[in-house]
C-alpha cells in the first residue's frame, strides 16, 4: 500500500510542477537567461558582453566587502607595516652602532688630547732660550718644548 500511495502523490504533483514551470521551450530559455546572468553575459546569445563587466569565465574582481585579508589594499598595507616595522628595527640598530661608534671617538679623541705631566728640570739660560724661540713662533713654553721633543723624535725614527 505505502507504493500506491507514492505513486498517487507523485502523479498528482507531477501536472501541478508542470504548469508551474510552463512548457519545455520556456523552461529551456529561462535556463539560458540564468545561465548567461550568472557569467555576466546578456541574455541574447552570441552578444558581447557589456564594456566594464566581467568576460565570461572570468572570476570577478574582489570586492571591498570581501573577507578581511582577501583584499588587495589590505595586503600591501599589511606588507609596508611589515617593512615599516623591519626598517624601525633597523634604525634602532644603526643609531645603536652610531652610539658605540660616538663613544669610542671619544675615547680615542680623549687618550690622544689627554697629555701626560713630566716634571723637567731645565737650566735658566736653557729656559730662557726655549721662551725667546717660543715668542718667535707664537707659542707657549710648553708647546714650544713638546714641538722640540716631537721633531727630536722624528729625526730619530728617521735614522733607525
Amino acid at each position: 500500500m505505502d507504493t500506491e500511495n507514492r505513486q498517487d502523490i507523485d502523479n498528482q504533483q507531477e501536472p501541478e510542477a508542470r504548469q508551474e514551470l510552463g512548457s519545455g521551450a520556456e523552461l529551456s530559455s529561462s535556463l539560458e537567461l540564468g545561465a548567461s546572468l550568472e557569467l555576466g553575459s546578456s541574455s541574447e546569445p552570441g552578444s558581447s558582453p557589456e564594456p566594464g563587466s566581467p568576460e565570461p569565465g572570468s572570476s570577478p574582481e574582489p570586492s571591498s566587502s570581501l573577507e578581511p585579508g582577501s583584499s588587495p589594499e589590505l595586503e600591501d598595507l599589511q606588507a609596508l607595516e611589515g617593512r615599516q616595522e623591519k626598517l624601525l628595527h633597523r634604525l634602532e640598530q644603526v643609531q645603536a652602532l652610531e652610539a658605540e661608534v660616538s663613544r669610542r671617538e671619544a675615547l680615542i679623541k680623549e687618550k690622544e688630547t689627554a697629555k701626560k705631566q713630566v716634571l723637567l728640570r731645565l737650566s735658566p739660560s736653557l729656559w730662557q732660550q726655549i721662551a725667546n724661540w717660543a715668542e718667535l713662533d707664537f707659542r707657549s713654553i710648553n708647546s714650544q718644548i713638546e714641538y722640540i721633543l716631537s721633531k727630536a723624535v722624528l729625526e730619530h725614527n728617521r735614522k733607525t
